[in-house]
């Protein structure tokens, strides 16, 4: 565990093992290590994979998505990331460089909801950084460089169910603005970065 490496006895750490995913792409979505299982998510195509830590990396199971991975690349831009693998309750959340979104049951790999949130026809895609907050996987959007709209979608972690959406910028309901808010400045209005102020 963490708290038996010592600045004493790091310079005595060693390979256990390695494990290669076997596709030539860079990775940024780092391992997620929950107990004594590490799940890693794969670049293009966006596969997840459970690792037992207590047998040398053996493969407890894999989650092979349906996504055409030639069209989401041709479709969004900058590569085939997902950019993380989110865990609550004994679930776990990613997003597809495609728009979907799943949920996974983390002891056995089985696709608990699947739902797409974007619209890959228009370059919008989804790569992560998601977030779990109480009862809600929060993930946005990619696809600026093609015109798409900045969002943010919450999906219910049980059913995957989308229960709001966020924009970027628009209408001030649809940007979350409501009679709630208060403006950091006094009169409400926005900082003129080009102001002498």
């Amino acid at each position: 565990t963490l708290d038996q490496i010592t600045l004493a006895n790091v310079a005595d750490l060693q390979v256990a093992w390695t494990w290669q995913v076997g596709i030539l792409d860079q990775h940024e979505a780092p391992p997620l290590v929950v107990g004594d299982v590490m799940y890693i998510a794969s670049p293009k195509p966006n596969y997840v994979y459970a690792l037992d830590l207590n047998t040398d990396g053996v493969i407890m199971w894999e989650f092979r998505p349906d996504m055409n991975v030639e069209l989401a690349t041709q479709q969004t831009c900058c590569g085939g990331q997902t950019r993380g693998i989110y865990y609550a309750e004994g679930k776990l959340f990613y997003a597809t460089l495609d728009g979907q979104v799943f949920g996974l049951d983390a002891a056995t790999g089985e696709a608990l909801w699947r739902t797409v949130g974007t619209n890959i026809s228009y370059g919008e895609g989804s790569a992560g950084n998601g977030l779990v907050v109480n009862n809600l996987f929060i993930v946005g959007n990619q696809g600026g460089e093609y015109g798409a709209r900045g969002k943010v979608n919450a999906y219910d972690i049980n059913t995957g169910n989308l229960q709001w959406v966020m924009y970027s910028m628009g209408p001030d309901n649809e940007v979350g603005i409501t009679p709630a808010y208060r403006a950091f400045y006094p009169d409400g209005s926005v900082l003129d970065v080009h102001s002498d102020v």
